[in-house]
């Protein structure tokens, strides 16, 4: 029986060749798997920002359109019963909130103004939304889920506030100011956020548990 050769030369070297290229191969595939988990953790990162800023986008036009109805429910005008002047108000106002429509009802249910109708138009049988309805019955701010106008067939979120202009107690709401946001309006506000190239923003809302709160919007 011959006795055992030792490995030669030649054939450490392809040993040693075999571990250093399976060693290289491990660490590129390391490298690459945590570049790729840096990058999507990044990304990620870059989505709940995004996502975050969108929704106080949101926010922050529910909160300006409340703070314009709440200030016009203040008017002079409209406590001493003068519909054209406060009429003027009530366009100035919609104005200034990209010309979103406003209007006025009355507890009987009926829209005595309407930034929609023609200046110092006058109508007897067109009824308010039910959530600028609710405003009577619950004396305070209502906002609706997204749906469909009943004017326009656009959909639409309404954002109503009680008016107040007797002294009585409990104080009762002489008028109710609704203001009509657009699901356009909203979509073009979300357009003027600045994107990560490729994604697109978009709302989606559902009614809010509590009735003075707007509606849940992702």
């Amino acid at each position: 029986m011959r006795p055992s050769r030792s490995p030669t030369l030649r054939g450490r070297l392809l040993l040693l060749v075999g571990f250093v290229t399976l060693a290289l191969l491990a660490f590129a595939i390391l490298a690459v798997w945590q570049d790729y988990k840096a990058e999507r953790e990044h990304a990620e990162e870059q989505l709940r920002d995004q996502a975050t800023a969108l929704a106080l986008a949101v926010d922050r036009e529910f909160d300006r359109a409340e703070a314009a109805m709440s200030i016009l429910a203040t008017s002079a005008a409209l406590a001493r019963g003068d519909l054209e002047t406060f009429e003027a108000e009530m366009r100035a106002a919609s104005a200034r909130l990209g010309g979103e429509p406003i209007a006025l009802t009355t507890p009987d249910g009926r829209q005595v103004l309407n930034t929609l109708w023609a200046p110092g138009e006058r109508r007897s049988n067109i009824q308010g939304s039910l959530t600028t309805r609710r405003v009577f019955t619950s004396g305070r701010t209502e906002v609706s889920s997204l749906h469909q106008s009943s004017t326009t067939g656009r959909p639409i979120i309404i954002a109503a506030v009680p008016v107040v202009t007797a002294r009585q107690e409990p104080p009762l709401p002489t008028y109710a100011l609704g203001i009509s946001l657009r699901r356009d309006h909203l979509a073009r506000m979300l357009s003027e956020q600045s994107l990560r190239q490729g994604w697109s923003g978009g709302v989606r809302c559902s009614p809010s548990a509590h009735a003075r709160s707007p509606p849940a919007c992702v």
